[in-house]
């Protein structure tokens, strides 16, 4: 070979090692794909509640604001440790289920105290073919005691939990859609005893409305998470 040929040959060589060297910088490993993924995952906390990464980050649902100002929103995870209790309470509620026949139900949900008497309540959302539809899952609140307050339908999350109140009970604010009604966050009002059923026939939350207060169940509940009920 004489070295006009050598030269040329070497030059290709060093160009085909360049090429090969940026594809491995451009193109991240599976291996490195896999760590930002769980990185970006919600972490669970000591206490067993899943926490969203940032307090006042967005909820990973599709829930849009609907033109209500939410920056002062506080977002909480719903609870990630079984509760015998609650699913001894979810089940009064509905004496004729049966997984076997109806298939599963998987519940979520977080403790808050609603009437500030130093109690927390309980609101729980279920999901499944025997008790959520294409409106959204059922919302269940017990008392501390585990005695059912309201049963409501149609309930997407999060949930908000907002600072003012009614007959001495927080306000909750549910978002409304589907069924071909536009999307609104529905405004509950405790009435003493009690709170309406159904956020789908309940006043709008006017858009531009400056919300306080948290959003509970904040990250992503579906049909396939969640604790299945015993």
């Amino acid at each position: 070979m004489n070295i006009k040929k050598f030269a040329s040959a070497l030059i290709i060589m060093t160009c085909i090692v360049g090429l090969s060297a940026c594809a491995k910088d451009d193109v991240p490993s599976k291996e490195q794909n896999q760590v930002e993924v769980e990185q970006s995952k919600d972490v669970q906390s000591e206490n067993g509640q899943v926490e969203t990464k940032e307090d006042n980050q967005s909820n990973t649902n599709e829930n849009d604001s609907e033109g209500l100002d939410l920056s002062n929103v506080k977002y909480i995870g719903y609870e990630a440790t079984r509760d015998e209790k609650l699913e001894e309470a979810i089940h009064k509620t509905m004496p004729e289920y049966d997984k076997e026949t109806y298939g599963p139900v998987r519940y979520y949900y977080n403790k808050v105290d609603l009437n500030g008497d130093g109690k927390e309540e309980i609101f729980t959302v279920l999901y499944g073919m025997y008790v959520a539809g294409s409106g959204g899952g059922t919302g269940l609140l017990f008392d501390n005691d585990y005695n059912l307050v309201t049963q409501f339908s149609l309930v997407r999350t999060p949930v908000i939990i907002s600072d003012n109140k009614t007959n001495g009970w927080n306000e909750i604010l549910m978002y409304v859609s589907g069924g071909g009604v536009e999307s609104f966050y529905a405004q509950m009002k405790f009435d003493g005893k009690t709170y309406p059923s159904n956020p789908s026939v309940q006043s709008e939350v006017k858009p531009g409305t400056k919300i306080e207060g948290k959003a509970i169940i904040a990250n992503e509940a579906t049909w396939d998470n969640g604790i299945e009920l015993n």
